[in-house]
């Protein structure tokens, strides 16, 4: 099997039945894939649930991406669909996959292995075993329409080579799969837990005060903001500078955001000046006019969806937070107000379908926003004794939750999960 990955498409050369079959899916460009803040390489919709949330990752998770490649080889759609990335994420994470159009004598197989508990899917080995015909497995029926409940029936030898050329292709593809390694990738050495890897990423003339990692045509990189007044992007491969800095505020770089805009990748920065900027990363030029409208310092930037729309979300000294259109290039509504504090961090999510921002403050809380409405979801989160400087947002065991971290030298959990 062969793979090829550019910034455009991923394509897969696999052995079947009529000789080496090329399929081309243009995932990448289906999804606007680009880098990320993340940090899970890999291409939406076709990462396993456990890559995203954070999870222990390993082999179910290259069986679950088989299937959801499956999914798309046998109906031209994808198995987790959405108009943006978030929504295609929140789908692999919480809805039963799309599996109209796939044949009934496959569709058993891809059900079980889009488990979204990496425990109970098949094996490589099994799965190979189910393709070829070598053994009779018991999976999950696929015709109930629940996808978590559905009741197990076996599946006789030889139901599923039946499928066609595509399923068999599939057959040889994951029997040539290594049991214990990546078959693009080699095994990386063994290193001792905390080892550096690479060089020091050197040439700020100050004090670093932010990074985002992410991938760029393929290659994992870093973007990190000075107090230089500049942002830089890292090669982490060659730990090398990528092209010249991005130079522009004329104060220290506080927050620092990779993503994409329009399918090109991007870099957004937010510095003391009280502007918050946005780069083209392939021209290394500033798009637009900068953002304004903070009456100080901005301390921190946040990009995600607002109903399909491309939002940044800021928080700056002037105890606000405020939502942009990187669209229509202006600020949405009236800011998010309530701290009595300087807003030093901010996150976005997605709750229940709901977008949302978490912001934590100088005035020790951490507070949730209802970005439709611009007002709290409930109380402030109080616990914190001192100033929270960094919030993020995830997953805990499937449960929404928020992490901030504090002056008071700890960090703290919060349930993000609606009471039901």
């Amino acid at each position: 099997m062969n793979h090829r990955e550019t910034a455009h498409d991923v394509s897969l050369t696999i052995l079947g039945p009529e000789g080496p079959v090329v399929i081309d899916f243009g995932i990448s460009r289906a999804l606007d894939h680009a880098v990320t803040q993340t940090g899970a390489f890999g291409t939406p919709g076709y990462m396993a649930p456990e890559q995203v949330s954070g999870g222990e990752v390993g082999p179910a998770a290259d069986v679950f991406s088989w299937a959801a490649t499956m999914v798309f080889a046998a109906t031209g759609r994808r198995a987790f669909a959405g108009e943006s990335v978030p929504a295609v994420l929140h789908a692999l994470l919480y809805d039963p996959p799309d599996l109209s159009g796939v044949p009934a004598s496959l569709r058993s197989l891809v059900t079980t292995c889009l488990d979204k508990d990496p425990a109970r899917r098949l094996t490589a080995d099994d799965l190979v075993r189910a393709l070829t015909g070598d053994d009779a497995l018991t999976m999950p029926d696929a015709s109930p329409p629940d996808f978590e409940d559905a009741p197990p029936r076996r599946v006789p030898r030889r139901a599923v080579p039946a499928v066609g050329v595509a399923a068999a292709a599939a057959a040889v593809a994951v029997a040539m799969w290594p049991r214990e390694r990546d078959p693009v990738r080699p095994a990386a050495p063994a290193l001792r837990f905390g080892a550096e890897l690479g060089k020091p990423l050197t040439g700020h003339t100050n004090d670093v005060r932010a990074v985002s990692l992410g991938t760029l045509d393929g290659v994992p990189v870093t973007l990190t903001g000075s107090d230089d007044e500049t942002a830089r992007l890292w090669n982490l491969r060659t730990s090398r500078q990528i092209g010249r800095p991005l130079a522009g505020h004329t104060e220290w770089v506080r927050s620092v955001v990779l993503d994409q805009l329009d399918g090109a990748p991007i870099a957004i920065t937010a510095g003391d000046d009280g502007t918050v900027r946005v780069w083209d990363l392939a021209a290394r030029k500033q798009l637009g006019r900068p953002l304004t409208g903070h009456s100080g310092w901005v301390r921190s930037v946040a990009l995600g969806f607002l109903n399909g729309t491309p939002v940044v979300v800021t928080g700056g000294q002037d105890m606000t937070a405020r939502v942009w259109d990187l669209i229509a290039w202006k600020q949405l509504g009236t800011p998010l107000t309530g701290h009595t504090g300087v807003v030093w961090s901010v996150a976005m999510g997605n709750l229940d379908g709901t977008p949302v921002a978490v912001t934590g403050s100088e005035d020790r809380t951490v507070r949730v926003w209802d970005l439709n409405t611009r007002k709290p979801l409930g109380a402030p989160f109080t616990g914190h004794s001192d100033c929270v400087w960094s919030v993020a947002v995830g997953l805990l065991d499937g449960r929404p939750v928020a992490v901030s971290g504090s002056r008071d030298q700890t960090a703290r959990t919060w349930n993000l999960a609606p009471a039901r």
